[in-house]
């Protein structure tokens, strides 16, 4: 003689997220419907696109992702942990996904970070009479004579060569000495 043994819960097992009374609270909360609504469609326009336009929309979320990181990255250059790494955790992508985003491109996610602090700092430079070493850490370098190097293999000239040929009002060093009655190294 066989029994059929048979599993009878002793409390309510439907998981919580799905039960009747939290689901009151969706139709009670008008910003939750919202939400939710919002993402169906969003997800039902990118299975759409999807199966519309196939590999062409793959393009297009590369391209949407590299603007989405350039954007960031000229917020946060200033920042000295500023790597692939933290860049692809903040995105919650791959690091592979943040580099094939700027494939095909003329930059690298480096060559990005690095072309925006440059930039930064020779705004900063001619802008500003702050030492290089201010400078330096106000665009995300912690080490100077880095800086330094980065700066020169980008434009050919060191932060303070720089300054001296784009900023007409910057006095040269012979001059300031003339005017505090100092001597440089350069007499």
């Amino acid at each position: 003689m066989s029994q059929t043994l048979t599993w009878v819960p002793t409390h309510d097992v439907t998981p919580p997220r799905l039960r009747q009374p939290d689901l009151n609270k969706i139709d009670n909360d008008t910003s939750m419907r919202t939400a939710i609504a919002a993402t169906i469609t969003d997800v039902g326009r990118l299975l759409f696109l999807e199966r519309s336009h196939g590999a062409p929309h793959l393009e297009f979320r590369k391209e949407a992702l590299r603007k989405a990181v350039i954007a960031f990255l000229r917020t946060h250059y200033n920042d000295p942990t500023l790597t692939a790494h933290s860049l692809a955790a903040h995105f919650r992508i791959s690091v592979r996904t943040l580099h094939a985003a700027f494939d095909g491109g003329t930059d690298t996610v480096g060559s990005t970070v690095r072309g925006i602090r440059i930039q930064r700092a020779s705004e900063l430079l001619a802008a500003a009479t702050l030492p290089v070493s201010s400078v330096a850490l106000s665009v995300g370098y912690l080490d100077v004579t880095h800086f330094i190097r980065i700066y020169k293999r980008a434009t050919g000239l060191t932060p303070g060569q720089w300054r001296r040929e784009h900023t007409p009002c910057f006095p040269a060093a012979r001059d300031v000495a003339t005017l505090t009655g100092t001597r440089t190294m350069l007499e």
